[in-house]
């Protein structure tokens, strides 16, 4: 069952959730660590959709996904039970539960409510590449300092690389410029300021993401030969088949990639120990210290869980 309108009060709390995400940081208070304002918004639009759906007394009628998803957030509170760190999975399962109850069950009932919601969070997240800029000059634009520009709104320069790239597609195509309290900007604005934030963060899953995205936009939107697309795609295998041992020359001297590899060798092995429940929800950056093997190591690896070195 889905509402056409979100009740006003509750559609308040959902535009400052979405306006105030972007600009969250993390706190710590003693053992616990909490991202403010964004967790307490999310218990506050969490309570106020409860609130809600008692006050019309609906008769929901989800669909397969949604059960789908249900059971994966049932699942998570059964591995929580057999954590490792029981405090650590099971404040990570009621933020992702609360995420899940919050931004899966409210949008899908109130759907109209979406192109607000992304319009308030694309505009507000249009301001954080002129933060990144400005951090990054003051370091000098040193190429060492790229990384933690976004620091301390995006803790990991790779998830903000994917927010731009994910809000850029979201923004180019969409049909119309989105409107935001009754006020219609350009939408070529933060797609701009989007692109100019890539290249400050250097990220290469968010450019390979974007790159093969436009490629397919190209396929979809245009009446581009279907028969030269195969004829590039064909191409491109062909150049990897012949330079692979270039690649992965090039792969194997990159420290980034070497301590990927490390950690998903660890996971590996982590999963090998404990196949069903894991050791608990949100432990992995803490339990796969002691999976790690000297030969796989790099300069990047973590050694100790509270000096961070």
């Amino acid at each position: 069952m889905q509402y056409r309108d979100m009740p006003p009060w509750l559609s308040g709390i959902y535009q400052a959730l979405f306006a105030l995400l972007p600009w969250s940081v993390d706190v710590d208070f003693g053992a616990w660590n909490m991202t403010v304002p964004a967790e307490p918004l999310l218990a506050a639009a969490g309570i106020g959709l409860g609130v809600a759906l008692v006050r019309e007394k609906p008769r929901l009628s989800l669909p397969a996904l949604a059960w789908v998803s249900a059971c994966w957030i049932g699942w998570q509170a059964v591995a929580a039970f057999y954590s490792s760190m029981p405090a650590v999975s099971w404040k990570y399962w009621i933020v992702e539960a609360g995420q899940w109850w919050v931004f899966f069950i409210g949008i899908m009932l109130w759907p109209g409510i979406w192109e607000r919601l992304i319009g308030v969070f694309t505009w507000s997240m249009a301001g954080v590449p002129v933060y990144v800029v400005a951090h990054h000059a003051a370091y000098g634009f040193r190429t060492d300092q790229a990384a933690l520009a976004p620091v301390p709104f995006f803790p990991d320069h790779t998830v903000f690389g994917a927010v731009l790239v994910l809000l850029g597609l979201i923004w180019v195509g969409a049909s119309r410029s989105m409107r935001l309290y009754s006020v219609t900007l350009p939408p070529e604005l933060p797609l701009c300021m989007f692109l100019f934030a890539l290249v400050q963060v250097p990220s290469r899953g968010a450019w390979l993401s974007l790159s093969l995205a436009a490629w397919v936009g190209l396929l979809w939107y245009s009446r581009f030969s279907r028969r030269w697309a195969l004829a590039g795609a064909v191409i491109v295998l062909a150049g990897i088949f012949f330079y692979r041992e270039n690649i992965l020359q090039r792969l194997a001297a990159d420290v980034s990639t070497q301590e990927r590899l490390n950690r998903h060798s660890c996971a590996v092995r982590m999963a090998s120990d404990r196949p069903w429940t894991g050791f608990g929800p949100g432990t992995f950056a803490f339990q796969y210290l002691s999976y790690q093997q000297p030969g796989e190591m790099t300069r990047l690896s973590i050694r100790q869980p509270d000096s961070g070195q």
